[in-house]
């Protein structure tokens, strides 16, 4: 999971570099933050395979960190996905 997770940062960093205003992304919530890394990765041609299963892994991310309380990016520290 936590690969998964660092590939979802590495895509939405590489899109403020052409979008600023995807700056804001990564200052909220998980779900939206989330949501666009599946975006990205449909407008990139992945598989729809690959998209599934960044799907379900994304859910159980979710998930965990609503378990632990952590409902925006800011709010995530490596301690937790640990």
């Amino acid at each position: 999971m936590v690969t998964l997770w660092r590939k979802i940062m590495r895509i939405v960093k590489q899109d403020l570099t052409f979008f600023p205003d995807l700056a804001q992304v990564i200052d909220g919530s998980v779900g939206y933050t989330t949501n666009t890394f599946l975006v990205n990765a449909r407008s990139r041609g992945l598989s729809p395979n690959t998209i599934r299963d960044y799907s379900n892994e994304i859910k159980t991310l979710i998930i965990f960190l609503n378990q632990q309380g952590v409902l925006m990016i800011e709010e995530l520290t490596p301690d937790i996905i640990r």
